[in-house]
């Protein structure tokens, strides 16, 4: 369904299509859509802005999203060894981004899953010890023993070093835990990521944990509460992806790791001028084709298209604008001043006028 407002939002999905940027993460995505439009044909609304494009070249690229900020769960959430969080219990997990927008993420009305935790989790099944690959939990380092992981399809663990650059010297590096991934393993969804001002778009990785396909869908509201049950959200983007979820079996050697980084990207955004976003939610369906889903997802560091700083050119301009008058005024009085001396000055009839 494609009401007026909507239509006036599609167009902003325009820079995020296949169309010609490359992405470092090669993904099966067999259907995307947005507000239930399928990218397969010419919409008339991106006329204005891509010349009657078409979207069957494709979808979110995550080498296309243009962002200003970005999010590392390992950084804003701290270390995967620690326990799950229920927002249930704690409340909705908080956190900053690096330009200092304030982050929560919690679980949405309508809520379904085995129970409500959200977990810290890092793509990693095998970490480098300085001589070898090792399972996580048994690497010899005492900060892993309650490491929470997955071997998933982001991207996996490096052998570059083993110091920590988070100031953990009991575990691995950095690199060597793999992505910082935000996880609800044993639910559906919706969760609810909701920011404290508005944003103007948020892409980000995501895949299932479980199944060995990706079926997501994500939503941006204007509200910072929303209930999708009475609410009406400014866009809808979901896709389906073959082989993009589950375990990857790169990430299972024990010998020379490697990450698949085929993990499918989704985007949403608004046009400049409308409705910001103040929340995104994310869920993966209960069933496909009427085949039951196994619940679990992670998502991937945060990619936020926020609302630019005046532009200084703007301030410039005022700025030189108020010069003139100055400058003018000041001119106006020296060439009242001549003609009152009877000083014969070309200048003062403009000056005076």
């Amino acid at each position: 369904m494609l009401g007026g407002a909507s239509i006036n939002r599609v167009w902003a999905l325009g820079w995020i299509l296949a169309t010609g940027a490359g992405s470092v993460f090669a993904d099966g995505i067999v259907s995307c859509n947005i507000n239930g439009q399928p990218f397969n044909s010419t919409l008339t609304a991106m006329s204005t802005i891509t010349g009657n494009a078409t979207y069957s070249a494709g979808c979110a690229t995550q080498g296309s999203f243009a962002y200003n900020d970005l999010l590392d769960w390992g950084v804003g959430l701290g270390y995967a060894t620690q326990a799950p969080h229920d927002p249930t219990v704690s409340g909705a997990w908080t956190t900053t981004t690096p330009n200092g927008v304030g982050v929560a993420i919690d679980i949405t009305p309508g809520y379904q899953g085995n129970n409500y935790q959200l977990m810290r989790v890092d793509n990693a099944q095998y970490v480098w010890t300085g001589s070898g690959w090792s399972y996580v939990r048994f690497a010899g380092y005492p900060g892993l023993q309650t490491q929470q992981y997955i071997a998933g399809h982001f991207d996996g663990p490096s052998n570059a070093d083993t110091t920590d650059g988070g100031g953990n010297p009991s575990a691995p590096s950095v690199a060597g835990l793999g992505e910082h991934l935000l996880a609800a393993t044993n639910g559906w969804g919706p969760i609810t990521i909701t920011f404290n001002t508005g944003i103007e778009g948020i892409g980000f990785l995501i895949a299932s944990t479980s199944m060995s396909f990706t079926d997501a869908t994500i939503q941006a509201w204007a509200s910072a509460n929303p209930n999708p049950s009475f609410d009406t959200p400014l866009q809808t983007y979901a896709i389906l992806d073959t082989g993009g979820g589950g375990t990857c079996a790169g990430l299972q050697s024990n010998t020379n790791p490697q990450p698949c980084k085929d993990a499918p990207f989704v985007a949403v955004s608004v046009q400049p001028g409308s409705s910001l976003i103040r929340a995104v939610t994310i869920s993966v369906p209960t069933t496909v084709n009427g085949n039951p889903y196994s619940q679990g997802f992670a998502i991937d560091s945060l990619q936020l298209q926020e609302v630019p700083e005046p532009a200084v050119p703007l301030l410039t301009g005022s700025a030189l604008a108020l010069l003139a008058f100055l400058l003018h005024r000041k001119q106006r009085k020296q060439a009242v001043k001549l003609q009152s001396a009877g000083v014969p000055d070309s200048r003062a009839q403009w000056y005076t006028s």
